[in-house]
């Protein structure tokens, strides 16, 4: 675990999960549909948009590009027992996935 999100994962789980999901997107959380979709979150760090996404209803893929940060992600959601499927990808891997973005 030589990157630095990984070398300080505690700390950024920590700063991450002290703060509510809710708090942090309130300017765009009326937005979301009614109704559960899919959800990417790119870079989802500590799981905590992942985790209340899926709470919700909604199926998430979460990518963590920092092995230390998504290993703590990962197992915040699972423990919760959240159907969150986590991704390792250190490039924008969106093409793959959706074809062209852009």
């Amino acid at each position: 675990m030589s990157d630095f999100y990984s070398y300080h994962a505690d700390g950024f789980f920590a700063e991450y999960q002290a703060l509510a999901f809710e708090e942090v997107h309130a300017a765009w959380c009326g937005l979301l549909p009614e109704s559960p979709a899919f959800a990417l979150d790119v870079g989802a760090g500590s799981g905590r948009d992942a985790a209340a996404l899926a709470d919700h209803g909604w199926e998430v893929l979460a990518v963590e590009p920092s092995v230390g940060l998504r290993a703590k992600g990962e197992s915040f959601t699972q423990a919760r027992g959240l159907s969150v499927q986590w991704v390792e990808d250190q490039r924008c891997f969106a093409r793959d996935v959706f074809g062209t973005v852009g």
